[in-house]
């Protein structure tokens, strides 16, 4: 079994558990890499990172507008100038619900 971690996790902080134990992982690239059966049950856990990452969308143009967005893991947790009314909603202070893909 490959296992796929973020390429932004730290690996060393990554723990894998195998029914309920924890086994030291091998790695492959980003993949934890394990030997697992039917019914075994498998958990990988690892830290998540935070950043800010600064939108300048027009730097040439406009280069005082700028978008802030502060991130845990793959979630922006928050951003400046804050969403509000007669802005656009990047950010809503929640997870939004993706609609459900038909085919």
């Amino acid at each position: 079994m490959h296992i796929r971690i973020p390429h932004w996790a730290d690996k060393k902080d990554a723990v894998l558990k195998l029914n309920g134990v924890k086994s030291d992982i091998s790695w492959e690239s980003d993949y934890a890499v394990l030997e697992a059966k039917a019914n075994d049950i498998i958990s990988v856990t690892w830290s998540l990172v935070t950043f800010t990452h600064v939108s300048q969308v027009w730097t040439v143009s406009a280069p005082e507008l700028k978008v802030e967005f502060d991130w845990l893991g793959n979630n922006v947790i928050d951003c400046r100038p804050a969403a509000g009314e007669g802005k656009l909603p990047l950010f809503c202070s929640e997870p939004r619900v993706l609609p459900e893909y038909e085919m």
